[in-house]
């Protein structure tokens, strides 16, 4: 559809610009000639391009264009937009009407929509869909009406404003099983290692059976009853993971795998929504870090795309990067599996500071997007996956855009 219209609206320009051109040259070779036909002929011509401008132009005056479009959308992946074209004036029909859409800043994100025929006072709609490369909060741009009706000698165009915006979340991508099973693989080996589970909800005693651990005795309970009784703990669910964001990149493949990473902290954000996992998400600028705390429910999850979506990269680091990490509560790394994400190594948090986090309990990881191990857990979603993902996004409210 896209290149049908763009083809139309191209071949209507081409045929006004031939007309216009022969009667010129029939005009010319009148004019050298004195040949009365060719004047007349000219000036025919001309006449009904002129009139074919006219009655185009002052219909589209008539013409009130309407959008519909999801308020979300999934980056590099086509949403539909519904185009609602009325024609008011009550006699002229209108046929051939082009419509041109597409988002600022965004060369490839252009879409026409075709409306073969609008009579007088009728209403049509067609469907189109637009794809937006970028994440971020994109505006439209004033919708191009255009129709070359009825001669198809010239064609008449209005823009039509309409104030609309769509929100793009980063792309879509898939978290590799790996990564969920080395965390339950470190998480059994944590808490192995410890006697008493500060995670752990204290649930009630019972007796002592070979392989307890002495810690867990509760003497003063064995000593009243005369035998071994010990401290039994609700078991953990499941780990909790506190992703750690860095903005800071340079242009050019900088930027492109800084955008790697906000979407490997998208696809982890839907992940754990899915297993059930408590995640803490630590992304914004370097000097004002912000928390986003994403367990049950859908609403905590599309706050967090949301956010990502509007991120800004930074040029580098800000100076109080350190204090700023510094200043973040101590519970969103005590006894957590702590993966610190950036586009470099460069940009990860410095080693004294993921130190401070293993003093807490922390197991840290560090995966910048420009290594293997980045690769490893992280991939592009397929077609399907992608699909899906988007289907979430454009199930938000669709905004209208009025004339």
């Amino acid at each position: 559809m896209n290149a049908l219209g763009a083809a139309l609206a191209r071949r209507v320009g081409e045929a006004g610009a031939i007309a216009v051109g022969l009667a010129l040259i029939a005009l010319f070779f009148a004019w050298a000639y004195a040949a009365p036909a060719l004047w007349l002929l000219g000036f025919f011509v001309l006449a009904l391009g002129a009139l074919d401008a006219l009655y185009a132009a002052r219909v589209l005056r008539k013409v009130a264009l309407r959008r519909s479009a999801p308020s979300r959308a999934r980056a590099d992946w086509p949403f539909e937009i519904e185009l609602e074209l009325e024609n008011r004036h009550l006699l002229a029909p209108l046929s051939g009407v082009l419509v041109r859409d597409a988002l600022l800043g965004q060369a490839a994100a252009v879409t026409w929509a075709v409306f073969p025929w609008i009579g007088a006072g009728e209403t049509r709609r067609v469907c189109t869909r637009l794809t937006a490369r970028r994440r971020g909060l994109h505006r439209f741009e004033a919708s191009l009406v255009r129709t070359g009706f009825p001669l198809g000698l010239w064609s008449a165009e209005l823009q039509r404003l309409a104030p609309a915006e769509v929100l793009v979340h980063p792309r879509a991508g898939r978290i590799a099983e790996a990564l969920f099973r080395r965390l339950e693989q470190l998480e059994s080996a944590r808490r192995s290692r410890q006697a008493t589970r500060s995670d752990e909800e204290f649930r009630g005693l019972r007796e002592w059976r070979h392989g307890d651990h002495p810690k867990r005795i509760h003497w003063r309970r064995s000593a009243r009853l005369g035998a071994l009784v010990v401290k039994e703990f609700e078991e953990a669910r499941s780990a909790r993971l506190t992703l750690v964001l860095s903005c800071v990149a340079q242009r050019g493949k900088g930027a492109a795998l800084a955008e790697e990473a906000i979407s490997f902290a998208a696809a982890l954000a839907q992940a754990c929504q899915r297993r059930g996992l408590l995640l803490s998400l630590i992304c914004g600028t370097s000097a004002a870090p912000q928390v986003l705390e994403i367990g049950g429910g859908g609403a905590p999850l599309e706050r967090a795309l949301d956010r990502l979506a509007q991120l800004e990269l930074e040029a580098e680091a800000a100076p109080e990067t350190a204090d700023a990490l510094a200043q973040l509560p101590p519970r969103l790394f005590r006894e957590r599996h702590v993966l610190c994400v950036a586009a470099r190594a460069t940009a990860l948090p410095s080693e004294e500071q993921r130190a401070r986090w293993r003093k807490l309990g922390a197991e840290v990881w560090s995966l910048p997007a420009d290594g293997r191990e980045f690769t490893r857990y992280f991939a592009r979603a397929t077609p399907l996956e992608r699909l899906e993902s988007a289907r979430s996004a454009s199930r938000a409210p669709r905004g209208s855009a009025a004339p």
